[in-house]
């Protein structure tokens, strides 16, 4: 019995190919729509990544301040009456010595490259266009208030934008950090109620973003910390320092 094969090659040739493509109409139409899309969520997405960066940079220099504050304390003997607050209530009874004594302590852990006292814009230690006033800020929300309570605001809290260039004593950190004293008479004590810009001389330079109230306080408990303790305000948009503290573990 004759058993025969037949083979069948496919070549190149031998077949047709069906080759799909898309029209410049389509390929711009979606160029278009990935175009859209990114304009809508890029500028969400890098305000919440500026956010999150100087909320970073917050808790950095809340963390530095207060082991600096804390370690003052501790090597002074364990007490001090250069605090904002004394157990619920504003101090007025800060006495030079005291708070001299707690400075001296306190600079051996915060180390200060520059000091402009009463010539913080013209010492350029704050950014050239310097910060809004806390009138200013207050107003915002409260667009009804009277020229005389304007003027209880700023006797309150001492932030308006004549005193922070030409009045508060001011240092900078070796990172840039500021800290905006609410007095301008002394630059030997130690600030125990400022305005505290997180990331210098960069910006926005807006309360709430990069600028934060802080008071050093003793508590009814007879406990030291750092928190805010009035004028604490922030622009639309920003986060109160009161809010960044409960945040800071989150």
């Amino acid at each position: 019995m004759k058993i025969s094969f037949t083979f069948f090659v496919y070549t190149a040739e031998s077949r047709t190919l069906k080759k799909s493509a898309f029209t410049l109409a389509e390929v711009l139409i979606t160029l278009g729509i990935i175009g859209v899309v990114a304009a809508m969520t890029l500028p969400v997405l890098t305000q919440k990544y500026q956010k999150m960066v100087l909320k970073n940079q917050y808790k950095k220099v809340y963390s530095t301040l207060s082991q600096a504050y804390s370690k003052a304390v501790f090597d002074i003997g364990g007490d001090t009456g250069c605090v904002h607050v004394y157990e619920g209530k504003q101090n007025s009874t800060n006495t030079a010595s005291e708070c001299k004594a707690f400075g001296n302590e306190l600079r051996k852990s915060l180390k200060f490259i520059k000091v402009c006292q009463g010539n913080a814009l013209a010492g350029k230690c704050i950014p050239p266009a310097s910060y809004k006033s806390y009138s200013e800020v207050y107003k915002e929300f409260h667009p009804d208030m009277s020229e005389n309570e304007v003027g209880q605001l700023e006797s309150d809290c001492p932030y308006n934008k004549s005193q922070i260039n030409n009045r508060n004593t001011v240092y900078v950190f070796n990172d840039g950090t500021i800290i905006i004293d609410s007095r301008g008479d002394r630059n030997d004590y130690a600030p125990y109620a400022f305005l505290v810009d997180v990331n210098g001389q960069k910006g926005p330079n807006k309360w709430g973003y990069d600028l934060f109230k802080l008071s050093f306080v003793k508590e009814k408990n007879k406990q030291y910390r750092l928190m805010p303790a009035g004028c604490d305000v922030t622009e639309k948009g920003g986060t109160t320092s009161a809010d960044m503290l409960k945040n800071m573990h989150i």
